[in-house]
C-alpha cells in the first residue's frame, strides 16, 4: 500500500497506515497497564466500513494494533467475546484474569474533562464508538456525551430509523468483564 500524508484541520501531519492498514479503521481508546512501569495493551474501537454486528471494541495483546497481534473483540453490551469467523473460535485471544482486571482498571480510569464534564475510559470509548460508527450529520464528540438513555427514550420519534436508534449512550453500565470467559 502506498504511504500517504495526511494533513488536518490544525496543521498536523501523518502517515494514515500501519502495516497496511487505514489508521481510521482503529481508533484508538487508549493503553491500559499492568501497573507503573509494567505491560501496555492498547485498546481500540473498529470503525472499518464493512463492521457488522453488536458492538464491540478490541484489546490487544501489547500495544501494537497491527494484524500480526492478537486481539479480542469485545462487546460493548455484554461480557462476551465476539467471533467474526467460525474458524477462529480455536485462534481467539482471549483475556486471562489478569488482563481481565487490567481492562476493568482501564475503563473506571478517568479520561478527561470535556464541557466541564469528567469523563472514565469506558465513557470515552462508547463516544469514540458512536463517532467512528454511527453516522450523523454534525454530530462529534460533544454532541455525543449527551445521548444518554434518557435523551435516546424522549427523542425515539426523532431518531427512528437513523442510525443514532443503534447508538450507544453515554450512561451504558459497564458490562462486568471480570465473568469474560
Amino acid at each position: 500500500m502506498k504511504k500517504e500524508e495526511v494533513t488536518t484541520e490544525q496543521g498536523l501531519h501523518y502517515e494514515p497506515y500501519i502495516d497496511g492498514e487505514i489508521l481510521n479503521e482503529m481508533a484508538l481508546v487508549g493503553y491500559a497497564h499492568s501497573g507503573p512501569g509494567g505491560e501496555e495493551y492498547a485498546v481500540s474501537v473498529d470503525s472499518a466500513t464493512n463492521r457488522k454486528g453488536n458492538p464491540y471494541f478490541k484489546f490487544y495483546a501489547g500495544p501494537s494494533r497491527s494484524r500480526k497481534t492478537p486481539a479480542a473483540r469485545i462487546s460493548f453490551l455484554e461480557p462476551k467475546y465476539i467471533i467474526h469467523y467460525k474458524d477462529s473460535v480455536k485462534k481467539q485471544f482471549k483475556l486471562n484474569v489478569g488482563l481481565r482486571k487490567i481492562l476493568v482498571q482501564f475503563f473506571k480510569s478517568p479520561y478527561i474533562k470535556l464541557d466541564g464534564k469528567r469523563m472514565t475510559n469506558w465513557q470515552y470509548a462508547i463516544i469514540q464508538y458512536n463517532v467512528e460508527n454511527i453516522m450523523m450529520r454534525d454530530w462529534g464528540m460533544r454532541e455525543w456525551l449527551y445521548f444518554t438513555q434518557k435523551w435516546k427514550r424522549d427523542n425515539a420519534n426523532e431518531i427512528a430509523g437513523t442510525e443514532a436508534e443503534h447508538a450507544l449512550p453515554i450512561d451504558l453500565p459497564m458490562p462486568n468483564y471480570l465473568n469474560l470467559r
